[in-house]
């Protein structure tokens, strides 16, 4: 393996993993965020950031030959995913969706139903990518496969 491979291996690998820690303490800190500030960006953004952060997860696969060099990045997730999970899963039931609801401007005129309901699906999205990070972060603990890596 040439030196610009490794690097991009491992790069790709950082991005992903560092991606995941910024996006957990998003789901820790949007819940505490007060609705005195205007609109549910925080919820959006978090929302924007895990989609982003799905594809982000494949390529940390590319770093795996060196996962002994990178397997300690992971070691924040063993704290950080189940508190990411349990803030996220508070907003499963219909009153907290009802709450991100009245914390924006999603119906910015009264009356006017919003064109896509993005806040029922926030807590099951953001659950899925958690499990996702959950599963690569275990796979860097695995040992690799040798054919096919």
């Amino acid at each position: 393996m040439r030196l610009p491979e490794v690097l991009m291996r491992m790069g790709a690998a950082l991005v992903g993993l560092l991606v995941g820690v910024a996006h957990c303490v998003l789901l820790l800190v949007v819940p505490r965020i007060s609705c005195d500030i205007p609109g549910n960006d925080p919820f959006f953004a978090s929302l924007a950031l895990a989609l982003v952060l799905a594809p982000l997860l494949g390529i940390t696969h590319w770093g795996r030959p060196f996962r002994e060099t990178l397997r300690w990045l992971t070691l924040p997730f063993v704290l950080l995913i189940p508190l990411a999970a349990r803030s996220a899963a508070s907003y499963l039931g219909a009153e907290a969706i009802a709450e991100i609801r009245q914390c924006g401007a999603n119906a910015a005129l009264p009356g006017q139903a919003a064109a896509f309901d993005w806040p029922g699906f926030w807590a099951p999205l953001q659950l899925g990518v958690l499990a996702l990070l959950a599963f690569q972060s275990l796979r860097f603990w695995r040992a690799p496969q040798t054919a096919g890596e």
